[in-house]
């Protein structure tokens, strides 16, 4: 029954995509080079990952880099540029939790949330003019704005070819929207994928002419200790372990902690919840009980939103899991020159260039 409203949804998308292609509406070129991070599909592909490596990857390369996003499940809805708040307002509540993220990460990267992304590009300019390059996050459906470099992640477990648009699907648009990408990843491999599969499942994203395709999975960094007492306290196979998540899919995670630890619960919330009293009370309890007190790991997204434990439990050992990506078949070099060229040649005709 949900199929004739996903054609409409789909349609009516589709339509808006040619309006804006076919300059009907008005899309902006920006005068300085663009990299846009987006998907076809409602849900975590791995924006972050890829927007933070997309970010290592300008700053080993010493350019003047910003990041524009939404800032999605904050309570602020102005715009804001992160670099230009008191310390107390740098927060993930007035941020959003990715950006806020990405912003601890990357000090020297002007990071503005804006739900429309061109007036954060505004925003963003009227802070910082030498500004060389801007990285947009979860841009591909947000029209006003032209990147010169779009890249579009889809999963390799849910592809969008598999899918619908909304409701009947998780796609925001037909899958024919990936036309518009430069460059497509597969994200979320296995590490043990075959060239042969992955060859199978590209030839099915039909890709045109000079469209490029890049494969990825997630490497899983060692805990991380967070406070005075985690850096005082031992990992060993057999330590109790409490993990809490509140993204879209936690389930890599905690089969890759499986695999290292013997002991552990997994507390599961929606993606982007922030912690009430409510669950602190329960994240305590939690940790407390059985013969032996466990550790809490958490990933950097779920850290970034704060924790607050009362007097009793706040000397629980905290450790977060960090991920970052890393490219099959030796392909990490052919899309770093990619990105890099992109932005080089681009940089000539910028106004900010010399």
């Amino acid at each position: 029954m949900l199929f004739p409203l996903s054609w409409f949804y789909g349609g009516f998308m589709t339509i808006r995509r040619w309006l804006y292609n076919s300059g009907v509406l008005p899309a902006q070129t920006l005068p300085v080079p663009s990299i846009g991070i987006g998907n076809l599909r409602v849900g975590g592909t791995g924006k972050t990952p890829h927007t933070e490596y997309v970010l290592k990857l300008l700053a080993s390369h010493y350019y003047n880099t910003a990041l524009i996003s939404r800032g999605y499940g904050r309570k602020n809805k102005q715009i804001q540029v992160a670099n230009a708040l008191p310390p107390s307002k740098q927060t993930s509540e007035n941020l959003g939790d990715e950006p806020y993220q990405l912003y601890q990460k990357f000090p020297n990267t002007i990071v503005v949330v804006a739900k429309n992304r061109l007036l954060g590009f505004r925003a963003m300019q009227a802070y910082n003019t030498r500004t060389e390059v801007v990285v947009f996050d979860d841009v591909y459906q947000h029209l006003s704005v032209t990147p010169g470099m779009q890249i579009l992640l889809t999963e390799y477990g849910d592809p969008y070819f598999h899918d619908y648009p909304f409701p009947a699907g998780n796609l925001r648009e037909f899958s024919s929207a990936a036309k518009n990408a430069h460059c497509i990843i597969v994200t979320k491999c296995p590490t043990t994928l075959s060239l042969q599969k992955a060859t199978l499942l590209r030839d099915k994203l039909h890709l045109r002419h000079g469209q490029a395709c890049f494969f990825t999975t997630y490497r899983y960094l060692p805990p991380n200790p967070c406070n005075d007492a985690a850096r005082q306290t031992l990992l060993l196979p057999d330590t109790p372990v409490l993990l809490l998540t509140a993204i879209a899919r936690p389930t890599p995670l905690y089969q890759h902690l499986r695999s290292v630890f013997h002991d552990i619960e997994h507390l599961k919330f929606q993606d982007h919840h922030h912690l009430t009293p409510k669950d602190m009370t329960r994240v305590s309890s939690l940790l407390t009980a059985g013969y032996r007190q466990k550790v809490l790991i958490t990933t950097e997204k779920d850290f970034a939103r704060g924790f607050s434990f009362d007097k009793e439990h706040e000397k629980i050992p905290l450790f977060t899991v960090g991920i970052e990506v890393a490219f099959l078949f030796h392909e990490e070099e052919l899309f770093n020159q990619k990105m890099i060229e992109y932005v080089r040649e681009n940089t000539k005709n910028s106004p900010f260039s010399g």
